[in-house]
This record gives structure tokens, C-alpha cells and sequence, in this order.
């Protein structure tokens, strides 16, 4: 019994990797959209000065890759990114867990049900509309926040 759900939960999570890939995929393939793969050692090389800001220390701490999506704002992609792929990742089992607008830019993050180190933040910036999906070890901080 203990095999079958492991091997359930492996099924299940590779189901839910391949559903996002899916639908970024869909956004990286556009033209109007750039990508940028940020790595765990990416993250590691910044230098103190610039991981000096109020928790991000901490949280960088947590994440092993960012995928990170831009599109200028007057591009139809990018109302998409804003509109679209906050409903298709609801679609895919993921949960607002903030909408919030930060010095006026509208903010919202997404955390995958099916797998808690799954995040995706989706900022509208004033000429640019970004997507960064999250990639890590989210348990500790979950567990923090429950708490």
C-alpha cells in the first residue's frame, strides 16, 4: 500500500510540472516575450549588499530556480500574462495566496495544491508585465505561516 501512494504521489506530482510547463511554454514560444533562467548558484553569487533588504535573504534561501517571463505592457501577450495565466494555473490546481499592488503595481502570487514549492508571482509593472515562476523548498515557510 505504502508503494502505491508513493508511486501515486510521483505520478501526481510530474502531472503537475508538466500542466505548468505546459502553460508556460505557450508564453516562452512568443515572440514578444523574453526569457531569463535564474539558478540556485545565480542566486548564491549575489553579494551581501544586494540580498541587504528585509526577509530576502530568507527567501532566497528557499528557492533552487526562477523562470522568469517579461513582456511590455502594450503587447497583447502581456495582457494575457495578466489576465489568463492567473485562470489557466487556477485551472492546474493553484491558490492566490496574495493580491496585493506594491507602490501602485498590482502583485499576485499563486502556490500549486498539488505541489506546495511551486509558485508563480505575476507582477504588472508600468511598461512591462512579468511572470516568475518559483521553484524551491517552500515547506519550511509554509509551515511557518500555518503556524
Amino acid at each position: 500500500m505504502k508503494k502505491f501512494i508513493l508511486l501515486f504521489t510521483l505520478i501526481l506530482a510530474a502531472s503537475t510540472m508538466q500542466a505548468q510547463d505546459e502553460i508556460f511554454q505557450k508564453y516562452t514560444q512568443n515572440g514578444d516575450v523574453s526569457t531569463t533562467v535564474v539558478s540556485k548558484n545565480h542566486l548564491d553569487r549575489l553579494t551581501e549588499e544586494q540580498r541587504n533588504l528585509p526577509g530576502l535573504t530568507a527567501m532566497l534561501d528557499h528557492i533552487d530556480q526562477m523562470t522568469i517571463l517579461s513582456a511590455r505592457k502594450i503587447t497583447n501577450i502581456a495582457k494575457q500574462m495578466r489576465t489568463k495565466l492567473p485562470k489557466q494555473l487556477a485551472s492546474k490546481g493553484y491558490k492566490t495566496r496574495l493580491a496585493s499592488k506594491v507602490n501602485g503595481i498590482p502583485v499576485t502570487l499563486l502556490q500549486s495544491t498539488q505541489d506546495p514549492n511551486s509558485a508563480v508571482l505575476i507582477i504588472d509593472g508600468d511598461t512591462d508585465t512579468h511572470a516568475i515562476l518559483l521553484t524551491g523548498d517552500f515547506s519550511e515557510a509554509a509551515q511557518t505561516t500555518s503556524e
